[in-house]
Protein backbone atom coordinates (compact mmCIF):
# COMPACT_ATOMS: atom_id res chain seq x y z
CA UNK A 1 0.00 0.00 0.00
CA UNK A 2 1.13 3.29 -0.70
CA UNK A 3 1.37 6.23 1.78
CA UNK A 4 -0.71 9.21 0.32
CA UNK A 5 1.01 12.07 -0.29
CA UNK A 6 -1.32 14.37 1.32
CA UNK A 7 -0.74 12.86 4.65
CA UNK A 8 2.75 12.15 4.26
CA UNK A 9 3.96 15.58 4.52
CA UNK A 10 2.31 16.03 8.16
CA UNK A 11 5.18 15.71 10.25
CA UNK A 12 3.19 16.27 13.54
CA UNK A 13 0.14 17.12 15.70
CA UNK A 14 0.72 21.04 14.94
CA UNK A 15 0.79 20.33 11.35
CA UNK A 16 -2.36 18.31 11.57
CA UNK A 17 -4.07 20.88 14.06
CA UNK A 18 -3.77 23.56 10.59
CA UNK A 19 -5.33 21.86 8.23
CA UNK A 20 -8.86 22.14 7.81
CA UNK A 21 -11.95 19.59 9.86
CA UNK A 22 -12.78 18.50 5.92
CA UNK A 23 -8.84 17.43 5.38
CA UNK A 24 -8.75 15.65 8.27
CA UNK A 25 -12.01 13.84 7.98
CA UNK A 26 -11.09 12.76 4.30
CA UNK A 27 -7.76 10.60 6.25
CA UNK A 28 -9.38 9.43 9.72
CA UNK A 29 -10.96 5.84 7.81
CA UNK A 30 -7.02 5.34 6.37
CA UNK A 31 -5.52 6.02 9.84
CA UNK A 32 -8.55 4.24 11.63
CA UNK A 33 -7.38 0.84 9.22
CA UNK A 34 -3.81 1.42 9.64
CA UNK A 35 -3.94 1.08 13.58
CA UNK A 36 -6.36 -2.19 12.82
CA UNK A 37 -4.33 -3.31 10.66
CA UNK A 38 -1.62 -2.67 13.65
CA UNK A 39 -2.96 -4.25 16.07
CA UNK A 40 -5.31 -7.38 14.17
CA UNK A 41 -2.80 -8.33 11.62
CA UNK A 42 -3.79 -8.39 7.42
CA UNK A 43 -5.13 -10.89 5.39
CA UNK A 44 -3.85 -10.28 1.87
CA UNK A 45 -4.28 -12.30 -1.53
CA UNK A 46 -0.46 -13.56 -2.36
CA UNK A 47 -0.22 -15.01 -5.17
CA UNK A 48 -3.87 -15.96 -5.43
CA UNK A 49 -3.64 -17.57 -1.99
CA UNK A 50 -5.35 -16.07 0.84
CA UNK A 51 -2.47 -14.84 3.40
CA UNK A 52 -2.47 -13.59 6.91
CA UNK A 53 0.83 -11.57 8.29
CA UNK A 54 0.49 -10.20 12.24
CA UNK A 55 0.58 -6.60 12.41
CA UNK A 56 3.81 -6.55 13.57
CA UNK A 57 4.89 -7.78 10.70
CA UNK A 58 2.23 -5.71 9.14
CA UNK A 59 4.13 -2.61 10.33
CA UNK A 60 7.68 -3.78 8.84
CA UNK A 61 6.62 -4.61 5.53
CA UNK A 62 4.39 -1.41 5.46
CA UNK A 63 6.58 1.10 7.11
CA UNK A 64 10.44 -0.09 7.96
CA UNK A 65 12.64 1.23 5.54
CA UNK A 66 16.05 -1.34 5.66
CA UNK A 67 19.67 -1.08 3.50
CA UNK A 68 17.75 -1.80 0.43
CA UNK A 69 14.86 0.01 0.65
CA UNK A 70 11.77 -1.58 1.92
CA UNK A 71 11.35 -5.09 2.84
CA UNK A 72 10.00 -7.84 0.63
CA UNK A 73 7.85 -10.32 1.75
CA UNK A 74 9.20 -13.70 2.61
CA UNK A 75 7.25 -16.58 4.18
CA UNK A 76 10.05 -17.44 6.57
CA UNK A 77 9.81 -14.04 7.53
CA UNK A 78 6.26 -14.64 8.11
CA UNK A 79 6.36 -17.75 10.26
CA UNK A 80 8.42 -15.68 12.39
CA UNK A 81 6.29 -13.24 12.93
CA UNK A 82 3.55 -15.40 13.80
CA UNK A 83 5.92 -17.73 16.26
CA UNK A 84 7.16 -14.54 17.59
CA UNK A 85 3.41 -13.31 18.28
CA UNK A 86 2.82 -16.79 20.03
CA UNK A 87 6.03 -16.25 22.22
CA UNK A 88 4.81 -13.07 23.26
CA UNK A 89 1.06 -14.24 24.28
CA UNK A 90 2.52 -17.29 25.98
CA UNK A 91 3.04 -16.02 30.09
CA UNK A 92 4.89 -19.70 30.07
CA UNK A 93 7.06 -18.21 27.31
CA UNK A 94 10.58 -16.25 27.94
CA UNK A 95 12.12 -15.37 24.83
CA UNK A 96 12.67 -17.80 21.64
CA UNK A 97 15.83 -19.41 20.54
CA UNK A 98 15.90 -18.64 16.54
CA UNK A 99 18.72 -20.51 14.47
CA UNK A 100 19.19 -17.97 11.55
CA UNK A 101 21.01 -17.67 8.50
CA UNK A 102 22.82 -14.65 7.92
CA UNK A 103 21.22 -11.98 5.49
CA UNK A 104 18.04 -13.90 6.68
CA UNK A 105 16.93 -10.13 7.97
CA UNK A 106 16.57 -10.49 11.36
CA UNK A 107 18.17 -7.42 12.80
CA UNK A 108 15.95 -5.08 10.56
CA UNK A 109 13.04 -7.71 11.69
CA UNK A 110 14.05 -7.55 15.81
CA UNK A 111 14.31 -3.82 14.96
CA UNK A 112 11.28 -3.27 13.62
CA UNK A 113 9.75 -5.15 16.50
CA UNK A 114 11.00 -2.52 18.60
CA UNK A 115 10.32 0.38 16.77
CA UNK A 116 6.76 -0.64 16.79
CA UNK A 117 6.50 -1.72 20.08
CA UNK A 118 7.93 1.39 21.41
CA UNK A 119 5.78 3.73 19.64
CA UNK A 120 2.86 2.29 21.25
CA UNK A 121 4.10 2.30 24.37
CA UNK A 122 4.48 5.42 27.01
CA UNK A 123 6.55 5.25 30.15
CA UNK A 124 8.78 2.22 29.23
CA UNK A 125 12.28 1.70 27.96
CA UNK A 126 13.39 -0.76 25.14
CA UNK A 127 16.79 -2.16 24.98
CA UNK A 128 19.36 -3.46 22.60
CA UNK A 129 21.61 -6.61 24.03
CA UNK A 130 24.43 -7.29 21.40
CA UNK A 131 27.89 -8.99 21.71
CA UNK A 132 29.29 -5.31 22.88
CA UNK A 133 27.86 -1.88 23.04
CA UNK A 134 29.82 -0.59 20.22
CA UNK A 135 27.50 -3.16 18.24
CA UNK A 136 24.50 -2.55 20.14
CA UNK A 137 24.95 1.05 19.22
CA UNK A 138 25.43 0.20 15.43
CA UNK A 139 22.35 -1.27 15.49
CA UNK A 140 20.69 1.74 16.71
CA UNK A 141 22.13 4.35 14.20
CA UNK A 142 21.91 1.40 11.09
CA UNK A 143 18.88 -0.34 11.90
CA UNK A 144 16.30 1.11 14.63
CA UNK A 145 16.66 5.26 13.85
CA UNK A 146 15.69 4.75 10.30
CA UNK A 147 13.23 2.36 11.00
CA UNK A 148 11.44 4.88 13.63
CA UNK A 149 12.57 7.68 11.14
CA UNK A 150 10.18 6.57 8.28
CA UNK A 151 7.18 5.97 10.55
CA UNK A 152 4.37 8.33 9.84
CA UNK A 153 3.54 10.61 12.78
CA UNK A 154 0.27 9.74 14.04
CA UNK A 155 1.93 5.85 14.19
CA UNK A 156 4.34 7.21 17.25
CA UNK A 157 2.41 7.69 20.60
CA UNK A 158 2.50 11.12 21.09
CA UNK A 159 -1.00 11.08 22.68
CA UNK A 160 -2.16 11.31 19.19
CA UNK A 161 -6.10 10.01 19.02
CA UNK A 162 -8.81 10.38 16.53
CA UNK A 163 -11.48 10.57 18.72
CA UNK A 164 -9.61 13.24 20.41
CA UNK A 165 -9.46 15.29 16.99
CA UNK A 166 -12.93 14.70 15.76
Amino acid sequence: MNYPKEISRIKNTFDWNKHPDAFKERWYDYIDNEFKYREEGLFFYNNGKPTYITGTHYMYLQWSKIDVGAPDFRESNRLFFIFWEACKADPRCYGMCYLKNRRSGFSFMSSAELVNIATISSDSRFGILSKSGADAKKMFTDKVVPISVNYPYWKVYDGFNLKRFR
